[in-house]
């Protein structure tokens, strides 16, 4: 988005703009990570207790935060053809985010098979 904004717009726009949408760029990044990362921090947090029988300190908490958000940078920075291939995960990723409720819906509910809200399920999906 930043590139296509640089590529079009860079003639028009001041930098004090360019800047502004950076640093909010910057903020999006931050708070969706923590945000989108907080079932793999929760399923950490959860085998610890399992584990240990205990429940988990905060500064143990902080370092599994810290530790997945420098795995996924270093993956990011490591894997330089990644952005090319954010079509391909979003492409994959809708649809198993879109379908994935109808399906916890059909395993749980066990609707009478070939009724009206089970047909409309798997229309759905």
């Amino acid at each position: 988005m930043l590139t296509a904004l640089y590529t079009y717009y860079s003639h028009d726009v001041s930098s004090f703009v360019f800047g502004f949408v950076s640093i909010f760029v910057v903020i999006n990044g931050l708070c969706s990570f923590q945000i989108f990362g907080m079932p793999a921090f929760d399923d950490m947090e959860s085998t610890y207790t399992t584990r240990m029988k205990k429940p988990c300190p905060w500064w143990l908490r902080s370092i599994f935060v810290s530790s997945l958000g420098f795995l996924c940078f270093f993956i990011g920075v490591a894997i330089p053809f990644l952005s090319s291939l954010a079509g391909l995960i979003g492409g994959v990723s809708l649809p198993v985010t879109l379908a994935y409720p109808c399906f916890m819906w059909l395993k749980i509910k066990k609707p009478e098979k070939h009724s009206v809200m089970w047909c409309l399920n798997w229309f759905m999906v």
